[in-house]
């Protein structure tokens, strides 16, 4: 008798065991585990967005968790191995490839095909290719990281500078750039600079037609060893120490990141993207906006280009939950969970629709926000390949010697030239 006892506490034991663990499982099936990284801010944004879908699909729970930036990418890589991936990640462009490559990632095109709710259409083509590998998409859009060139309005005013417009080129921007520059104590070091170029010589490099490789996309070599991107090197070099109207690296080292020299009024203008418009509506100390960086065209015969990354959501292949990860996907991507991000001032959207792109143009400042949709259609994908972050910290330490004018464009390219093919080999 206390043998069957025993034996019947067992079973219902192991039922116990077992309906816990199905309601467990019945559980996470409902979550969805969404991994993210940003600012303080930025989580505050992510929060509401999540909230508000879980608010329209109440049968299912976002559990989402932040992690550090410089943390992220190797805290995704670790679980991917481990077989346990969040169900959404959020990515960088330049960083899709090196997933891809070791196949962690779902192809999003049944999705997009069964999905009679979700347009591809809805989004600009060009923030759409960035995700596009052998004909397959791993990625949609949440933002595409266009640049512009933030202007001091005052300073342009009391220097009698015209303020930025479409018939600028390479010559007419120099001499803005000189005449904004102001040395008044005569010591050698100006108190304001017209411009700081930061890093921003990729988009120089663009604009004069050169590149670091044949295709961006799949490329077979480098190309960076060209005059056109020795021009484009060489004419910002000249900014700096030729025409003193951009503080050297030295300089600008112990003034701050452009975003802080442009905020306290050091420099006249940066180049940097729509992310800085929440902290630069802080301004009250003078008035600013943004011009096309294309307005700083070139001359006959070079070409229109602008930065065409951004950040894209994406679907692990060991995600446990991808229907809803792709609702919720759906959701962040399209005009509800854009509207949120968009109040903020915080990106430019990669998604077209006519409430966003209203949304977009009515956020103000800065005044001239269509700039950064016009200039879209003339965006750059950078070199999508699994190592672009060694080649991209290759690229700055090797140009460090020449922005501190201690070798020449011929001497540093020539060694990028062979670094760089070794990147994709």
């Amino acid at each position: 008798m206390k043998k069957v006892i025993i034996s019947v506490l067992t079973l219902v034991f192991i039922l116990s065991a077992s309906f816990i663990v199905l309601a467990k499982k019945e559980a996470k099936k409902n979550e969805v585990y969404f991994l993210i990284r940003g600012t303080p801010a930025e989580v505050e944004l992510w929060k509401k967005a999540v909230n508000a879908f879980m608010k329209e699909n109440k049968g299912i729970k976002v559990r989402m968790e932040h992690t550090p930036y410089n943390e992220y990418w190797t805290k995704i890589q670790t679980m991917m191995a481990g077989g346990l991936a969040p169900d959404v990640i959020f990515l960088e462009s330049t960083r899709v490839a090196s997933f891809i490559k070791i196949g962690q990632l779902l192809a999003l095109d049944d999705y997009v095909k069964k999905d009679k709710e979700f347009n591809k259409n809805d989004f600009y083509p060009e923030s759409i290719n960035a995700y596009m590998f052998q004909n397959k998409l791993y990625g949609i859009p949440n933002d595409i990281a266009i640049y512009a060139i933030y202007f001091n309005k005052d300073m342009f005013d009391q220097n009698g500078v015209k303020y930025p417009n479409g018939t600028w080129n390479w010559e007419e921007f120099k001499k803005a750039c000189i005449a904004l520059t102001r040395d008044d104590n005569k010591d050698g070091v100006p108190e304001t600079f017209g411009f700081n170029i930061g890093w921003t010589y990729y988009l120089w490099i663009w604009q004069n037609s050169g590149d670091f490789y044949d295709n961006p996309k799949n490329p077979t070599k480098a190309v960076i060893n060209s005059p056109e991107v020795k021009g484009a090197l060489q004419y910002l070099k000249d900014l700096i120490y030729k025409y003193k109207a951009s503080p050297s690296f030295a300089q600008a080292s112990s003034f701050g990141n452009s975003a802080e020299m442009f905020m306290t009024g050091r420099v006249a203008m940066i180049i940097e993207g729509h992310w800085m418009v929440p902290e630069f509506r802080n301004i009250k100390s003078f008035k600013w906006d943004v011009a096309d960086i294309t307005a700083a065209e070139l001359p006959k015969g070079k070409v229109k280009a602008n930065y065409g990354a951004g950040s894209c959501f994406a679907i692990p292949k060991v995600a446990r939950n991808r229907e809803n990860a792709w609702k919720l996907i759906k959701f962040l991507s399209g005009d509800k969970g854009q509207e949120i991000l968009i109040k903020s001032g915080l990106s430019t959207p990669a998604l077209r629709t006519p409430k966003i792109t209203k949304l977009f143009l009515d956020s103000r400042p800065p005044a001239n926000n269509k700039v950064f949709l016009d200039m879209i259609s003339y965006a750059h994908l950078p070199p999508l390949i699994p190592r672009y972050n060694e080649m991209s910290d290759t690229m700055y330490r090797e140009l460090d010697s020449f922005w501190l004018n201690e070798k020449s464009a011929d001497e540093v390219l020539k060694t990028l030239e062979k670094k760089l093919n070794e990147f994709i080999k």
